[in-house]
């Protein structure tokens, strides 16, 4: 049996049955069962049934929860063969199998190396040596940092195209990414909320079944889960590159920045790094050539490898004048006086720009500027006719505005190079006055523009500005929170709310399949992600939980849908008590696809008792669903920007959904 041609493989476990296979039909392609997660008597043959399966059972010693003997190992795999599964994980840490049955699948071959485990060549060739024609090497390194990721990359290029070689831990997830650029047959991700290790991404995070660019991508910042480059970055090589993808990761050394990239695998293969706070002063210092741009700014946002040789180019400057949007040189209040601000001053004086630093601190300005204290603007006269926000003061992790206080003059542009949050103290300040604020979105799509032109002229990659021009800042708007990890396409999901009862699964699922977008219903993630906690504590459903602790099981609601409400392109399918959590009604009004699914109590009531599900309470009947209808309508009605009446037939109610859902593009 050969690999997928997919290049991810699903990594599931729980306990109901109809979910998962409902995943790995969304999925598409071979999705691995973690059986040492799930429970034993799980129907194996009603959820592999037609579909590409892995069965994956790992001891403790390998990362896993499996505490058998290896005879009660190979009996699990072996139920596994039986009831369909096409291949079947074998720990290096056991033997060989011998049942006859195991011997018709394909074959991976997995080792997890211990921290500080120095043979892992050693370890590489004992897989190779079990291996049959068509099985899959697998080793997982541990990466507390992501110097120490950079091993498994390396031995991704070592082991070649039948090994999958990544590092697990919250650093590891370049190597993931980096490893299908090495030619790995796929790597390992979860479902949005549900990893089964530490520093998977998402299934729908990366285009599964489009080859990877050869290249070593991602931003390179401390902090930078922040940074919406990958965003950016992924969607316009979607579209620039299609059939392939480029495997941009989020980078964060804990040494230098020379230190890390130095350990990259010294090979042709091209490399394209963002780099942002603190390293971009270090990014212009190692390299062996610089633009002009970056010479004038003694600083480097983005660095490219080609044939060995690293060269700095700088496109801050221009993107943020650009984004300013001014047609002549104008006077210039910098605030700040980092890397970024510096970068921007070259750019203006190279563009007849006069420019004056405001800083807290004492610092000398560049030649041809000028510096003043910043509280020297209160007094002063403002003869600015520009403001650009250089310093982190405004982001979530600093909240604040320099100017509060100050009158800035309505004639004022004012830009924040802050993104997140989009609407800052300081452009809230700017907008007050009367005086017009730039988005930092705006100056992010500049600079990325300009930034991907480099790397089209210079490592011959597809060209992804086009669409970064005029495609960038709608998909950054989009993004509300961009801690939240978005990458890929950044279309905001679609939420479906409403009574149990109204179709929000059913209609969602075919709406999701009509739309070639993935689909989750709330309550399976929930139960999916809490399973264990609540059957530890005798709670077998969603139902004995809700009855037992309704308070709990609306903030792990409330949570849980936050996290999946960011996912780009989902359909979620919410529960109808949702609207009852005060947290998950202010998430609710600030998504911008909310569909209210709406039919009289009566009839959801009917359907909810027909579809044989659980009630969510011990008062299910008529009079009781009129009184929980009535409580939450005012609630579906505030947070809903379309209502869709289900009251009719399947197909008119999706009909209607579908026009709903197209309204908001």
């Amino acid at each position: 049996m050969t690999a997928p041609t997919n290049h991810l493989v699903l990594s599931l476990f729980g306990d109901q049955a109809d979910v998962l296979r409902r995943r790995a039909q969304l999925h598409g392609g071979l999705t691995e069962l973690r059986l040492d997660l799930s429970p034993v008597e799980l129907p194996l043959g009603k959820i592999f049934d037609g579909l590409p399966w892995l069965a994956t059972c790992s001891p403790v010693a390998q990362g896993g929860d499996f505490r058998g003997t290896f005879v009660e190992h190979q009996a699990r795999l072996t139920i596994a063969a039986k009831n369909g599964a096409d291949w079947l994980d074998f720990p290096l840490s056991f033997p060989l199998p011998t049942h006859p049955e195991l011997s018709s699948c394909a074959w991976v071959h997995s080792y997890h190396a211990q921290r500080g485990e120095v043979d892992l060549i050693g370890i590489l060739e004992r897989l190779r040596a079990r291996m049959r024609s068509g099985d899959v090497g697998k080793l997982v390194l541990q990466a507390d940092s992501f110097e120490d990721s950079l091993e498994a990359v390396r031995l991704q290029k070592l082991a070649g195209p039948d090994f999958v070689v990544f590092a697990q831990g919250s650093s590891g997830t370049p190597s993931r990414l980096w490893s299908l650029a090495l030619g790995a047959p796929w790597a390992y991700a979860s479902w949005p909320g549900c990893e089964t290790a530490v520093g998977q991404f998402d299934l729908f995070s990366i285009p599964s079944t489009r080859e990877p660019l050869k290249v070593y991508a991602g931003v390179i910042g401390r902090p930078v889960a922040h940074s919406l480059s990958p965003l950016l970055w992924q969607r316009a090589f979607a579209q620039a590159a299609e059939p392939s993808f480029l495997p941009y990761a989020l980078i964060k050394p804990t040494t230098t920045l020379t230190q890390a990239l130095r350990g990259l695998p010294q090979d042709t293969s091209p490399a394209v790094f963002s780099v942002t706070t603190p390293f971009k002063e270090e990014a212009f210092s190692f390299a062996q050539s610089v633009s002009p741009q970056a010479q004038a700014a003694a600083s480097a946002n983005l660095l490219l490898r080609h044939q060995g040789q690293w060269w700095a180019h700088n496109t801050d400057g221009m993107g943020a004048l650009t984004a300013l949007g001014l047609s002549g040189p104008s006077r210039l209040l910098l605030l700040g006086s980092g890397a970024s601000a510096r970068a921007i001053a070259a750019a203006a004086l190279q563009n007849q720009w006069s420019v004056t630093f405001a800083t807290r601190s004492d610092f000398v300005p560049p030649s041809g500027c000028l510096r003043i204290p910043l509280a020297d603007l209160q007094t002063s006269s403002f003869p600015y006719g520009a403001i650009i926000q250089a310093t982190p003061v405004g982001s979530l992790e600093s909240p604040g505005n320099l100017l509060e206080g100050i009158a800035v003059p309505e004639r004022v542009i004012a830009l924040d190079l802050v993104y997140n949050p989009v609407e800052t103290e300081f452009l809230s300040h700017i907008r007050a006055c009367g005086a017009r604020a730039v988005l930092g979105t705006v100056m992010l799509q500049q600079q990325a523009v300009a930034a991907m032109s480099a790397v089209h002229e210079r490592l011959a990659l597809p060209d992804a500005t086009s669409f970064a021009k005029s495609n960038a800042a709608s998909v950054l708007l989009s993004v509300r929170d961009p801690q939240k990890g978005h990458q890929g396409d950044a279309r905001p999901a679609l939420v479906l709310i409403g009574m149990r009862g109204v179709g929000k699964t059913t209609l969602g699922q075919a709406l999701a399949t009509i739309l070639e977008r993935p689909f989750i219903d709330l309550d399976d993630a929930i139960w999916s992600k809490h399973q264990f906690q609540q059957s530890a504590l005798g709670r077998q459903s969603i139902s004995d939980w809700v009855s037992a602790d309704l308070p709990s099981f609306r903030q792990a609601e409330a949570q849980l849908f936050i996290e999946l409400a960011s996912t780009p392109n989902l359909v979620l399918a919410t529960g109808g008590g949702l609207v009852e959590s005060e947290t998950a009604v202010a998430e609710l009004l600030a998504q911008p696809q909310v569909v209210w699914l709406d039919a009289p109590p009566e009839i959801s009531s009917h359907r909810a008792l027909a579809s044989h599900r659980p009630p969510l309470t011990d008062k299910f009947h008529h009079e009781e669903w009129q009184v929980i209808d009535a409580r939450r309508r005012p609630a579906w009605h505030r947070t809903q920007r379309r209502r869709v009446p289900v009251a009719g037939a399947f197909e008119e109610s999706l009909a209607l959904l579908h026009e709903a859902a197209r309204s908001f593009s």
